[in-house]
């Protein structure tokens, strides 16, 4: 569920988002929750991935949600990413979280994996570069190998990015 305000963030705003690792942590866990979450779950799924551990211990738990609480989500409030409510402790994404996260890779709920895409890329462009070794006379070669080192690289870059995202789907 993602509500409208008609309010457009400035480019100062959104960097002031993007600088904090537990708001583009709310943005990104809304958005893999149809865009509406209790302030327990939301502090309990980010305090997992930070501490790497499901449940997380209780005092990271706490910690994150009394940062979202007194901090994070009346800051995303005010500017209009999410609607906070206090009464129900409700959390929704707003259309502008779309604002902030396309800055992030993607909008919420979004399924375009850049990195997947990089090393689907860069796998085509090996497999065309060994096609075209194999078929082409010594002196063109040496220019081939380079390319060749080149797509290695980028499939390395690639696979380790998307490794990396592994247990996160927008990142």
């Amino acid at each position: 569920m993602v509500t409208g305000s008609n309010q457009h963030l400035t480019e100062a705003q959104i960097h002031d988002v993007l600088r904090n690792d537990r708001r583009r942590a709310v943005i990104s866990t809304l958005g893999d929750a149809d865009g509406v979450a209790q302030i327990r779950d939301l502090a309990d799924r980010i305090a997992s991935t930070e501490t790497g551990t499901t449940p997380p211990p209780q005092n990271a738990r706490q910690s994150v949600y009394v940062s979202l609480h007194q901090t994070h989500l009346p800051k995303l409030d005010s500017l209009g990413v999410v609607e906070y409510d206090t009464d129900t402790n409700t959390v929704s994404l707003r259309e502008e979280a779309s604002e902030v996260a396309a800055y992030m890779g993607g909008a919420p709920g979004s399924t375009v994996h850049w990195a997947r895409i990089y090393l689907a890329l860069s796998v085509l462009g090996l497999v065309k570069t060994v096609v075209a070794l194999l078929a082409i006379e010594p002196l063109t070669r040496a220019a081939l190998v380079g390319a060749l080192i080149m797509f290695v690289v980028m499939m390395g870059l690639a696979g380790y990015h998307v490794w990396l995202q592994r247990d996160r789907p927008l990142r």
